[in-house]
């Protein structure tokens, strides 16, 4: 096979292996606080312990101007995929809003959260 047929074919691959729908990630702004959807492409390059802020989305091809502090958070949309939740203490940080840690239950690994409901 030529080059541009075994590009093709591995883009194949990669297409078929990826999910119909993958899970959103999210991740906030250390400048900010503001959350920000991370591309399914790019989520797997994240590094949790490096900071992040909104200007980073640039090299994922975002406009500077979408960027940016500046820009609002995104709505909590149907496309995105709740893995997994606990029981939350009824206390006043728990409200709707709050920013939580939260243990994605099939990967155990901890992330930044937000509660939506």
């Amino acid at each position: 096979e030529d080059a541009e047929e075994e590009e093709a074919d591995a883009v194949e691959a990669l297409a078929e292996a990826s999910p119909d729908k993958p899970a959103s990630t999210w991740v906030a702004c250390d400048a900010c606080g503001k959350w920000r959807v991370v591309p399914w492409i790019e989520a797997a390059h994240l590094d949790d312990a490096a900071p992040f802020v909104c200007a980073d989305q640039a090299a994922w091809g975002l406009a500077p101007d979408e960027a940016s502090c500046a820009a609002p958070e995104p709505e909590w949309g149907e496309d995105d995929v709740v893995v997994g939740r606990s029981r939350l203490l009824d206390r006043a940080d728990t409200a709707v809003g709050a920013k939580v840690d939260a243990m994605c239950v099939r990967t155990n690994i901890w992330w930044d959260a937000k509660i939506v409901e």
